[in-house]
C-alpha cells in the first residue's frame, strides 16, 4: 500500500527558503575580494600593496596608452625600468604583424612585445606568464590590464628571491592585446622562446573589482585545475564559465596560446562592469583585493609548477566547479558519462525499490521530471521578457547598471511564483518522495545530457544528482518503510538535499548576473529555476501550494510589483556606474558633422542645448546601414590626408597599385582603407605582410577593410591587386586621439553619468579618391 499522504506546515517551506536566501548571502560574501597584504608584508609573500605601488608608478600619467602610442612607449620603459631593478634583463620584440580576418577585412600594427626570460636548471621547456600592457583609447587601464603587468613584476620579484627554478620561465609583457591580441601573435609567431614552452598562465580584466576567477582552460590542463584548486585561498572557478564564454565574441591572449598547442590556465576579475574600457577604469577604483587573489593564485600554481617535471604530466581535460569558495571538485572529462550513467542507474534502481515497497507511483515520479523542466523554461523565458519589459518601460538598454538590487529581487520573486503556480497544477497529489526520487532522475538525465551537449555543465548536475540520490539513500537506511510518524524524516531530507544541491545553481546566477549583467537575464534566470525546483519535495506537501496559496501568491505578487517600481523608478546611470556616450566628429568632403555613438536614445541635456535640439538619426558612415543622432556644425581646421597612386602593372587581368596614404602626425590614431567589393579586391601587400581578400565575404555589402593603427601607420604604402582594369575609386579614413579643439568642450557637456567607452572621442576624416 503506498503511504497516505500528508501535509507539512508553510514553516517547513519557510524554513527551507530562508535558509537558500542565507546560503546565497554566504555565496555571495564568499565571493566579495580577499583581504590585501600591505607593502610591508613578509617579503616571502605576494603583496598587493607592492604590486599596487607598482601600478600608480605605470599609471601615473592618467592617460591612456594605446598600442603603438607615445603614451604606450613610456610605459614600456617604466615596465623595463622595474624589470631591469629586479636584477633580470629585459628583451623587447619590436615588429609589425597583421591579422586576416579572412571575412573581408584585415587589420595591423607594430608592436613592442617585452621578454624576461629565466632558464631552468634542469629543463629547456618552458612556463609562459603573459600580461599585456596597453589600453583601450577611452581607459588608463588599471585594472585592463596593469593589474595583471604589477601582478608579474611582484612575482619577478618573488622569484628573484626563491630558488633558481628547474623550468624555464618566460614573462611575457606584450601590447596590441587589445587590438586584436596582436602581442601575442607576433610573440607566438615569431619568438625562439615561444618554441619550447609548454604551459600558459595569462590574466585579464572585465572590471574594476571582484575576485580571481579562473574561468579558462586550455586543452589537456586538467592537471593545472588540480594545481590550482590545491593554491588557491580563495576558489572561484567552474568548467560551465568556459562553456558560457565560448559563446561570447571575447577573445584573450590565451586563445592565441592555445592555437599554438600550450596547456594553460585564464585569470580575470569581473565585477564593476560598468567601468571596462572606461575612463572609471583607473587606480583609485581598483580593488586591491582584487590584486591579491591574482597574485595568491598565480604565485601559488608557479611555486608548484616551475620545479614540477612537464614531460610526465596528465593530458586530458577535467570538469570542475568551486562548491560556495570553500573547495573544487573536478573529475577528467572522459568519465562525464559513465558518472552520468551510474546516476541514471541508481535512480532508476531507487525508483524501482520505491515502487515495489508501494511508496511512490511512477507517474507522479515522472510528472515531477517534467514539471522541473517547464519550471526553469518558463522562469527562462520570463527572464528574458522581463529584462525586456525593464527595458521598455524605462526606455533604457541597461536600467539596472547603477542599482542591480530590483532586478536582482524581480527575477527572485517571479522565479517564486512560478514555482508555487506550476507546483499546484502539476504536483498537487505528488509526495514529497516522489518529488526528490524525481528530481534525482531529473539531475541524472541532465547530466548525461550535457556529457554530450556541453562537457563543462555536466559537473552541475551530477553534484545535484548525487546530493539527491545521497538524501534518499540516507533516507532508506533510516527508514526501510514509510510509515506512520516517519513523516518528518522525509522533510527534513528534502530541506538538507535543498540547500546542498541549490547552492552551485546559486553561485552560477550571481557569477553570470556579474560577469554577463543582466544583458543576459535569460542565463540568470535559468540558474534561478534550477536553484529553486530544488525546494519542490517541500512544497508539494505545504499549505503553501493549499490552502494558502492565495495568500502566498498575492504576498509574492505585490512585493514583485514593489519591486518592479522601484526598478523604473530609480535613476538608471550614477557618476560610479554611467552609461557610454563617444562623440565623433566627422569630416565627408565639405560636409562636418557630430555624431553620438550613444547606449541610450535620450542625449544629455547640456550636449542637446549645445546645438539647439537639432540632433537628426540618420546614416553617417558610408560603410554602415547604421544611424546615430547627428547634427552638422561648422567646419573647422582638419588634418589634411594625401593620397597617391603609382601603378605597377595594369591588363585585362586586373592592375596592381602601389598607393601611398599620408596622414600627418598629430595626434594621430588609426587609418582604415575601404575597397569597394566591385573591385575583385585581391590582395594587399603591407610591408612583408600580405594579406588576402580572394573570394572573401565582404566586410560589409559594399566594401573591403584595411585598418592599421598606431604611430607607424600615419604614412603607408599598400600595394593593391585587384581584378578589374579600371580606375578604382577607395575611401580612406583617417581617424584621430580626440575632438578638435573648438568641440573638445563637449566632452565636459556628458555630465557626471555619461563616459567615454572603447575607442572614445574621435574626429573622423573621410575622403575618397580615384586611383
Amino acid at each position: 500500500m503506498l503511504t497516505r499522504s500528508y501535509k507539512t506546515s508553510s514553516w517547513s517551506f519557510i524554513f527551507a527558503t530562508a535558509l537558500i536566501i542565507l546560503s546565497a548571502v554566504f555565496i555571495r560574501m564568499q565571493m566579495m575580494p580577499i583581504d590585501d597584504l600591505p607593502s610591508d608584508a613578509d617579503n616571502n609573500v605576494f603583496s598587493a600593496g607592492r604590486a599596487f605601488d607598482i601600478l600608480t608608478t605605470l599609471t601615473d600619467q592618467d592617460v591612456a596608452h594605446t598600442v603603438d602610442s607615445e603614451e604606450n612607449r613610456q610605459v614600456a620603459e617604466q615596465i623595463i625600468e622595474k624589470i631591469q631593478r629586479l636584477g633580470f634583463t629585459a628583451e623587447q620584440q619590436k615588429t609589425q604583424v597583421c591579422l586576416d580576418y579572412e571575412t573581408g577585412s584585415a587589420r595591423c600594427t607594430h608592436v613592442n612585445n617585452i621578454i624576461v626570460t629565466i632558464d631552468g636548471t634542469e629543463s629547456d621547456d618552458g612556463i609562459l606568464l603573459s600580461a599585456h600592457y596597453d589600453s583601450v583609447p577611452s581607459a588608463e587601464g588599471a585594472s585592463d590590464a596593469m593589474a595583471a603587468v604589477a601582478t608579474l613584476l611582484e612575482t619577478l620579484r618573488l622569484i628573484r628571491q626563491s630558488t633558481p627554478p628547474k623550468n624555464r620561465l618566460v614573462f611575457l609583457f606584450n601590447e596590441g592585446e587589445e587590438y586584436g591580441l596582436m602581442g601575442a601573435r607576433a610573440f607566438m609567431r615569431d619568438h625562439p622562446q615561444a618554441k619550447n614552452l609548454k604551459i600558459a598562465l595569462n590574466i585579464e580584466a572585465r572590471g574594476t573589482s571582484g575576485q580571481s576567477v579562473m574561468f579558462e582552460t586550455a586543452e589537456n590542463s586538467g592537471w593545472l585545475v588540480d594545481l590550482y584548486s590545491k593554491s588557491t585561498p580563495a576558489p572561484l572557478t567552474s568548467s560551465i564559465f568556459y562553456e558560457a564564454y565560448k559563446v561570447l565574441p571575447n577573445d584573450t591572449d590565451l586563445t592565441v596560446f592555445k592555437e599554438y598547442g600550450l596547456q594553460g590556465l585564464n585569470f580575470a576579475h569581473g565585477e564593476n562592469l560598468a567601468h571596462y574600457h572606461t575612463p572609471l577604469d583607473n587606480s583609485q577604483r581598483l580593488n586591491k583585493g582584487s590584486l591579491q587573489h591574482h597574485g595568491d593564485n598565480i604565485w601559488g600554481v608557479l611555486k608548484t609548477l616551475k620545479d614540477s617535471d612537464l614531460t610526465k604530466v596528465e593530458s586530458g581535460n577535467k570538469v570542475f566547479t568551486d562548491y560556495a569558495g570553500l573547495f573544487v571538485i573536478s573529475w577528467d572529462e572522459s568519465n562525464n558519462l559513465l558518472i552520468a550513467s551510474l546516476l541514471i542507474a541508481v535512480s532508476v534502481t531507487l525508483l524501482a525499490m520505491f515502487k515495489l515497497s508501494e511508496t511512490v507511483t511512477v507517474s507522479r515520479v515522472l510528472l515531477t521530471v517534467l514539471s522541473g523542466l517547464l519550471i526553469v523554461v518558463i522562469v527562462a523565458l520570463v527572464g528574458m521578457y522581463y529584462q525586456y519589459l525593464m527595458q521598455w518601460l524605462t526606455g533604457k538598454q541597461a536600467p539596472w547598471t547603477a542599482n542591480g538590487l530590483p532586478m536582482r529581487f524581480g527575477l527572485w520573486l517571479v522565479s517564486l511564483i512560478i514555482l508555487l503556480t506550476t507546483g499546484r497544477i502539476f504536483l498537487k497529489r505528488t509526495q514529497p518522495i516522489e518529488s526528490l526520487v524525481g528530481l534525482s532522475l531529473l539531475w541524472s538525465l541532465l547530466s548525461i545530457a550535457f556529457a554530450f551537449l556541453a562537457p563543462g555543465v555536466t559537473i552541475i548536475f551530477a553534484l545535484a544528482a548525487m546530493v539527491t540520490l545521497g538524501g534518499l539513500v540516507l533516507l532508506l537506511l533510516v527508514n526501510r518503510k514509510m510509515r506512520k510518524g516517519q513523516q518528518t524524516n522525509i522533510e527534513t531530507f528534502a530541506i538538507v538535499t535543498a540547500v546542498l544541491s541549490s547552492v552551485c545553481f546559486i553561485a552560477m546566477a550571481f557569477v553570470f548576473e556579474k560577469l554577463l549583467t543582466f544583458h543576459l537575464s535569460i542565463a540568470v534566470a535559468t540558474m534561478i529555476g534550477f536553484g529553486l525546483i530544488t525546494l519542490l519535495p517541500i512544497i508539494v506537501a505545504s499549505p503553501v501550494i493549499h490552502q494558502s496559496y492565495a495568500k502566498a501568491i498575492i504576498s509574492l505578487g505585490v512585493l514583485w510589483i514593489l519591486t518592479t517600481v522601484w526598478a523604473i523608478t530609480q535613476q538608471a546611470y550614477s557618476s560610479d556606474a554611467p552609461q557610454h556616450l563617444n562623440i565623433r566628429y566627422i569630416v565627408k568632403e565639405s560636409e562636418h558633422r557630430i555624431a553620438l555613438h550613444n547606449q541610450e536614445r535620450d542625449i544629455p541635456e547640456a550636449i542637446m542645448n549645445a546645438f539647439d535640439n537639432n540632433f537628426e538619426n540618420q546614416a553617417v558612415y558610408p560603410w554602415s546601414t547604421g544611424n546615430f543622432p547627428v547634427v552638422k556644425v561648422e567646419s573647422q581646421r582638419v588634418p589634411t590626408v594625401s593620397v597617391s597612386v603609382d601603378y605597377v602593372s595594369r591588363g585585362s587581368d586586373g592592375r596592381v597599385a602601389d598607393v601611398l596614404i599620408n596622414s600627418p602626425q598629430k595626434d594621430f590614431f588609426e587609418l582604415r582603407v575601404f575597397i569597394p567589393k566591385t573591385s575583385e579586391l585581391i590582395t594587399i601587400k603591407n610591408g612583408e605582410d600580405i594579406l588576402w581578400y580572394d573570394e572573401e565575404t565582404a566586410y560589409s555589402s559594399d566594401y573591403y577593410e584595411y585598418r592599421c593603427r598606431g604611430d607607424e601607420c600615419a604614412k603607408r604604402k599598400l600595394r593593391m591587386s585587384y581584378g578589374v582594369d579600371e580606375p578604382l575609386t577607395i575611401m580612406s579614413v583617417t581617424i584621430y586621439k580626440q575632438l578638435p579643439e573648438q568641440y573638445q568642450y563637449l566632452s565636459e557637456l556628458k555630465g557626471e553619468t555619461a563616459v567615454s567607452v572603447h575607442d572614445g572621442d574621435k574626429t573622423v576624416i573621410i575622403s575618397e579618391h580615384k586611383l
